[in-house]
């Protein structure tokens, strides 16, 4: 729906009401290419809103108007070892959540020994506030905004994980929606975190905007002259389970319709301040959308399967995903997500999908 906002600015109504339950309703700007005070102006509204105690709300205020995070909800890197670019992979949380909480890292390295005790306690009030807090105790789902500097890998597997851990096994899995990045590029360097992409909500990525526009509406309701699609690095390893695919692919290449794009705009070519970059990262994402529409099946390597806009993505458009994965591996992960009891019901899973274009 749509309505008149202050100042006379449309704003588009995202009901959340009618996917997640009894959660509230919020008001984003449409259009996330303009600047960002209507939008950052609204998020502080609405979780100041919240049944949380004045520090806690106005502290959680402030970290949602990082306007980084507001400019890459436009973008959907699948990996990165920055962060911040990281974040992308639970946005969607911000439709979702009944209260956004973030467990930000501290701005440097060097800042990191003098802020951590100050840090945390921060942290186990917010544990303890949130024990109390009715909102929480009667199931609405909260976000928990997990971030780490890249040069903070190397010691995940020690303390700074443990007290990570100690913070949300005290929560019920119920009430939580836990954003972080990818399961499987995290797992590799972080097996203590395993566990709770098991126990709780892994949340995928909004699938892209170019996928519900107006000629897109009914995508399964048309002939599709791709069998095989899938884009993505030709060069990840993925305990092999990438160059298997690939290799399947190719055999299957003469007789079959197939279209295998290797184009990224991710890793550590990022550069979203380089109008050239964007201009070709905007291309390769249309042309992706475009192509998921004409295919039938989309290839999705088990290293994203949980989390991935690939997936997602593919959902979306109508085309059938194609888990690729070893044969005995661990798929529970993505039952947190959606049921995947019948992945072929695509109609009901590409509905499902498209409940995470908050901007179309």
């Amino acid at each position: 729906k749509e309505h008149e906002g202050l100042g006379g600015s449309h704003h588009k109504t995202i009901d959340t009401a009618a996917t997640r339950g009894r959660l509230p309703r919020f008001f984003l700007h449409e259009d996330l290419g303009s600047p960002f005070a209507s939008v950052e102006a609204q998020m502080r509204a609405c979780l100041q809103r919240l049944p949380l105690d004045e520090h806690v709300a106005v502290t959680i205020a402030e970290h949602a108007s990082d306007l980084y995070l507001l400019d890459a909800l436009r973008w959907h890197p699948q990996r990165t070892d920055k962060m911040a670019e990281a974040e992308l992979h639970f946005t969607s949380a911000l439709l979702g959540a009944s209260a956004m909480l973030s467990i930000a890292s501290w701005p440097n390295a060097e800042r990191e020994s003098a802020n951590g005790t100050e840090h945390w306690s921060r942290v186990a009030k917010f544990t303890s506030l949130l024990s109390k807090n009715p909102a929480f105790v009667a199931g609405a789902p909260f976000y928990i905004q997990m971030s780490l500097p890249s040069n903070f890998y190397p010691r995940l597997e020690k303390g700074a994980v443990n007290l990570r851990l100690s913070l949300l096994v005290s929560m019920p899995p119920a009430n939580v929606i836990l954003g972080t990045t990818d399961p499987g590029y995290m797992g590799l360097r972080t097996p203590l975190m395993q566990g709770l992409f098991k126990r709780y909500s892994v949340l995928p990525y909004r699938a892209s905007a170019w996928l519900a526009s107006s000629e897109n509406a009914n995508p399964t309701q048309h002939a599709r002259p791709i069998d095989i699609f899938f884009s993505g690095s030709c060069r990840r390893r993925d305990g092999g389970v990438r160059g298997a695919m690939l290799r399947t692919v190719d055999l299957v290449r003469p007789s079959g319709r197939v279209d295998v794009s290797c184009e990224t705009i991710t890793g550590r070519t990022v550069n979203f301040d380089d109008p050239a970059y964007v201009a070709n990262a905007t291309a390769i994402l249309k042309r992706t959308a475009k192509a998921m529409l004409s295919a039938d099946l989309c290839l999705s390597p088990v290293g994203d399967t949980a989390s991935s806009r690939r997936l997602f993505d593919a959902l979306a458009a109508g085309c059938v995903p194609v888990i690729v994965a070893k044969p005995k591996a661990d798929r529970s992960i993505f039952s947190n997500v959606v049921d995947d009891t019948n992945l072929s019901r695509i109609d009901a899973l590409s509905s499902f999908a498209r409940r995470y274009l908050p901007f179309s």
